[in-house]
């Protein structure tokens, strides 16, 4: 099941980034820092959610908690809508 999501994945992070080269260029999307936030749900167990982390790591997504970090659907929920509603600039702190 990792392979599948990991391919899954994989494909998912090519397009993004193929996408993002067609507005900003190779030259941006290289120089950049890329770090991804990938959301599960909250009823997942620690066993799902190291797999989630190995099938990401295996997608090219870097390294967990430096490439990119898993946010429970509701925390990441919550982030949007705080900033969607606070147009004043407020900052979510992902401490």
């Amino acid at each position: 099941m990792v392979v599948v999501v990991k391919d899954f994945l994989s494909a998912i992070r090519q397009t993004t980034i193929q996408e993002i080269e067609k507005t900003y260029g190779n030259d941006w999307v290289r120089k950049s820092k890329v770090e991804y936030v990938l959301t599960v749900p909250a009823i997942w167990s620690d066993a799902a959610k190291s797999l989630m982390v190995q099938a990401a790591e295996g997608a090219g997504f870097g390294t967990h908690r430096i490439g990119f970090s898993l946010v429970g659907e509701p925390e990441a929920a919550a982030a949007h809508t705080l900033h969607a509603i606070q147009p004043n600039h407020l900052t979510v702190c992902s401490c």
